[in-house]
C-alpha cells in the first residue's frame, strides 16, 4: 500500500481552512483502501495580535483588516454553499458581525501536543475538526483552557499534560516563528503538501475553490504524480 503524508498549513480562525481540511479528510478516508494516508498540520496565524482570552468582535476585526468601509461592502459570498458541500453547517448569524474572533495560539499548541500523542492520524484529524467546529459553529473561545481541555478529554489525553502544553509560552513563540516561515513561502491558507518517501509535491488550492469535487480531482492528480515519480 502506498504511504502518503499530507501536510496542511492552516489557521483555526480561517473558515476556508476548515472547509479545505474537512474535504481533504473526507477524500483521504474514501481512498484509505488504496493509500495509507497520514496527516501533519503546520501553524499559520492570520492575526497573532488578536487579544488573548477575550478576542475581539468580528466587526472590529474586519474594520482593522480591511478598513471602515468593509462592513457595508461585504457579502456572504459562497462560503455557506461551500461549507455545506463539506458537510459543515455554519450558523445563519456567521456574517452578521456579532461573532467574536479569538486568538488561535492555544488551539495550535493543543494540535501540536496531540500530534505527538495520537498515533492514529484519523483521531488527530478528528480532534482538529472538533477545534474548528467549536470555533466556527459554536463560536466558543478556542484560546480558553476550559474549551480545549474539554475537547482533549474526548481523546483520553491527560488533562495536566494538556494544560501544560497549551500554556507553554516558549512553544507558542516557536509556533509564531513557524507561522512566519510559512508566510515567507505561502500566499495564503489553506495550503497542502503531499509527500511520498521524502519526495515533496506541492499544491495550493485557493479558498474560493474549496468545492469537494475540486479537492477530489486535485488528490487524484497528486497521487498520480507521486506514483509516477514526478
Amino acid at each position: 500500500m502506498t504511504e502518503v503524508t499530507v501536510r496542511i498549513v492552516h489557521d483555526f480562525i480561517c473558515p476556508w481552512c476548515f472547509i479545505g481540511q474537512k474535504n481533504m479528510q473526507s477524500i483521504a478516508s474514501t481512498w484509505a483502501d488504496k493509500y495509507k494516508i497520514s496527516v501533519e498540520f503546520s501553524s499559520y496565524f492570520l492575526n497573532e495580535k488578536i487579544p488573548r482570552e477575550t478576542g475581539m468582535s468580528a466587526e472590529k476585526y474586519v474594520e482593522e483588516k480591511y478598513g471602515k468601509s468593509a462592513k457595508s461592502n461585504s457579502k456572504p459570498s459562497d462560503l455557506f454553499k461551500m461549507a455545506e458541500d463539506a458537510d459543515i453547517f455554519l450558523p445563519k448569524t456567521y456574517h452578521n458581525g456579532s461573532r467574536t474572533i479569538y486568538h488561535s495560539g492555544r488551539a495550535h499548541l493543543l494540535e501540536k501536543y496531540a500530534s505527538q500523542k495520537l498515533e492514529d492520524s484519523a483521531k488527530l484529524w478528528n480532534l482538529v475538526t472538533d477545534i474548528y467546529s467549536a470555533y466556527h459553529i459554536e463560536n466558543r473561545n478556542i484560546d480558553s483552557e476550559e474549551v480545549l481541555l474539554s475537547i482533549a478529554s474526548n481523546y483520553d489525553l491527560p488533562e495536566e499534560e494538556v494544560r501544560n502544553a497549551i500554556n507553554d509560552e516558549a512553544e507558542l513563540e516557536q509556533t509564531y516563528k513557524e507561522s512566519d516561515r510559512n508566510k515567507e513561502i505561502e500566499v495564503g491558507v489553506p495550503q497542502f503538501y503531499f509527500y511520498k518517501n521524502g519526495k515533496e509535491v506541492v499544491n495550493q488550492i485557493s479558498g474560493k475553490y474549496n468545492l469537494k469535487s475540486v479537492y477530489q480531482d486535485c488528490f487524484i492528480n497528486k497521487m498520480k504524480q507521486l506514483n509516477n515519480g514526478y
